[in-house]
């Protein structure tokens, strides 16, 4: 069933977000309207997906730089873990990872420094704990995907991020 009270905290929360890459309220309304007259969703939480789902192809066609691609990723998976952490009240780990990993990908587009990705713990759980302040390569953190992964014991979801320094030399410079 379709609940216009919690799709409309929905608009009031993450609006601004959808009208960033082009999609306005009016519209968001529209598919509200439509959606409960056409029964097409069977909950308020698949609306709000495939509006989301639909977001990430808009910002990725409106991108005319990786980094803006990335940026806007990272915004919408923002978005999207906090409606998943708050609304649905789930660990959400999946959409931290992809959030974490825009951010990654959006930092590194944007720098001509040879940058190195250091974990900080939220002091979630002692896997987190045990990684806070190591530092990996960009691509490592992309392939293993270390912060929200299945060895995350926080049972409200990963708290913990990335932080990007620049790689020293043998110089330290």
């Amino acid at each position: 069933m379709i609940d216009k009270n919690i799709f409309e905290k929905a608009v009031k929360k993450y609006g601004q977000t959808f009208e960033t890459y082009g999609f306005p309220i009016s519209e968001l309304k529209t598919r509200f309207e439509e959606s409960t007259n056409q029964k097409n969703y069977a909950n308020t939480s698949d609306l709000v997906w495939s509006l989301f789902q639909e977001l990430l192809l808009k910002a990725g066609q409106q991108s005319k730089t990786e980094y803006e691609l990335y940026e806007g990723q990272w915004k919408i998976y923002a978005a999207m873990l906090d409606f998943r952490r708050k609304t649905e009240k789930s660990k959400a780990n999946e959409i931290l990872q992809l959030h974490l990993k825009a951010y990654v990908q959006m930092s590194s587009a944007q720098s001509t420094l040879n940058l190195k990705c250091e974990i900080i713990s939220g002091a979630c759980c002692e896997y987190c704990n045990s990684l806070n302040g190591e530092k990996f390569e960009i691509n490592e953190v992309l392939d293993k995907q270390f912060l929200g992964s299945k060895n995350c014991t926080n049972e409200r979801g990963c708290n913990c991020c990335y932080s990007l320094v620049p790689e020293r030399d043998s110089k330290e410079n």
